[in-house]
């Protein structure tokens, strides 16, 4: 799995960059029923949104903020974007390894606390200044608690310290904060969902290997990006899937130049960042440069009746990792002719946002 697919108020974190430290468990097992699962996974809107953009000590520019906010910031010039659901469409990730991982009240902070090595948390807010993850903002959770997990075999391989089982409903007192993106191992929407050893893709498509499977929630979508160990300088291979009952798959589209090869994203290294599935559509982001970061957001909407997945909008964004000053751009998929993910070629976009 790859570090994937994915922003904003104010007020400094404190107690809860602590380590997990709740009140002494019940005897009684607090492991929630499938109602409320559903009820707690309802409830995220506004005001958990309110309170995460406190706790995280994020500013927005807009008031209301929301999960499509495009003006949120944190620490120093770090851009946001906002996913608190930590329900059916949570963003999920695991601590790398038995060390603890560093925690700190804003993105490029000193370490206040520390986050439990082996931890499966919920991610709600992801810092960067290009498009590239730079640090995620966490919360401390026990898979028990989410849907997504029953019955997942990755998921059972983490769990919080005895005592600190972290609710959706209820998560005061866990461990929550910014960490760097490379401390965590980031899941896809099918959490430990895999590409069946016996595909007929593997074997139709030797030349290529795969470099991020991505399902949806409901596993009834896979996404694969591949690329050609024997030409490294080839764009990658982005193939959506449907996925049967028995595991094997059928592609239902091919795109060869989404993906920028993996030498392709300057000083930042490869320009792939992440593809994420919710349950509207699906979103692939790329990013690259050096001082000046360049970033590509194409978003494609989930088709019903058998139509095929057409694109949403485009967002394109420069930034001065230096000063700061960044420019963006959103293109709205009637002005592009409104193409099929197989059809869409980004060389045909009107001119990215350039800073002087």
């Amino acid at each position: 799995m790859s570090p994937f697919r994915l922003s904003c108020c104010l007020a400094p974190l404190t107690l809860a960059l602590a380590a997990c430290q709740p009140s002494p468990a019940p005897v009684a097992d607090t492991t929630p029923t499938a109602s409320e699962l559903t009820a707690a996974s309802s409830t995220t809107g506004q005001t958990d949104l309110n309170g995460l953009i406190a706790r995280a000590g994020i500013r927005c520019d807009s008031s209301p903020a929301s999960v499509n906010s495009t003006d949120c910031h944190a620490g120093n010039g770090y851009a946001i974007d906002l996913h608190p659901d930590c329900a059916d469409d949570g963003f999920f990730a695991a601590s790398l390894g038995p060390q603890a991982v560093p925690l700190a009240a804003q993105p490029g902070a000193e370490a206040s606390g520390q986050l439990p090595g082996n931890q499966f948390v919920c991610i709600q807010a992801t810092a960067r200044r290009a498009q590239a993850p730079d640090y995620y903002y966490v919360q401390a959770m026990d898979p028990a608690q989410v849907p997504a997990c029953a019955g997942d075999a990755t998921c059972q391989a983490y769990r919080p310290a005895a005592g600190a089982r972290c609710s959706l409903s209820q998560p005061q007192g866990c461990v929550s904060g910014w960490v760097p993106a490379d401390t965590l191992e980031v899941f896809s929407n099918g959490i430990g969902a895999a590409l069946p050893d016996d595909s007929p893709l593997q074997a139709a498509d030797s030349a290529w290997q795969v470099r991020d499977t991505v399902r949806s929630g409901d596993g009834r979508f896979q996404l694969q990006i591949l690329a050609r160990p024997d030409d490294p300088q080839a764009p990658r291979s982005v193939r959506l899937q449907t996925v049967q009952d028995d595991g094997r798959v059928h592609e239902l589209a091919r795109n060869d130049r989404l993906v920028p090869c993996e030498r392709c994203g300057g000083l930042a290294g490869d320009p792939y960042a992440y593809s994420r599935f919710d349950d509207d559509g699906l979103e692939i982001v790329i990013g690259g440069g050096s001082r000046q970061r360049w970033s590509s957001h194409t978003r494609w909407r989930r088709p019903t009746h058998g139509q095929q997945w057409m694109l949403e909008w485009v967002q394109r964004e420069v930034v001065d990792t230096q000063t700061g000053q960044q420019r963006s751009q959103k293109l709205a998929a009637s002005a592009l002719g409104s193409p099929h993910l197989a059809d869409f070629d980004p060389s045909t976009l009107p001119p990215a946002p350039l800073l002087p």
